[in-house]
């Protein structure tokens, strides 16, 4: 790196720029008005709510995945009995419900299949 200030490597415009014509740019105002902003913490440490500052969020540590699956899981389980809960409280539509009965009786009325079967010797064997 050069020992050169940092004054000697700006331009010639950026050195001189209150020489130019026009608004100020917004850097420049930003540095003139830096000094009221500096001192904003100290003068407002002596108000403030305390519910704000407790739910102000703040960076905190993360489990690991494998500790934060009881947490997810109990979470996802009650937000989905909510939402169970939510889905029974409302009526059923009357058509729904004709369609439901129906597909009841349909089935109660088919045969059921069998679920064995029975075992048949193999080709060229014998029981």
């Amino acid at each position: 790196m050069s020992d050169k200030s940092a004054a000697s490597r700006t331009s010639y415009a950026y050195r001189h720029r209150a020489d130019l014509p026009g608004a100020p740019s917004k850097l420049d105002r930003m540095a003139r008005a830096a000094p009221r902003f500096a001192d904003a913490p100290e003068r407002e440490q002596g108000r403030g709510s305390a519910m704000v500052k407790a739910d102000r969020p703040h960076p905190a540590p993360r489990p690991t995945p494998f500790l934060a699956l009881g947490a997810d899981r109990a979470a996802f389980n009650a937000r989905w009995t909510r939402e169970h809960e939510a889905a029974n409280r409302q009526p059923e539509e009357p058509a729904r419900q004709a369609r439901r009965e129906a597909f009841k009786a349909m089935r109660q009325a088919q045969t059921a299949i069998p679920r064995t079967r029975a075992r048949t010797a193999k080709r060229g064997q014998s029981r």
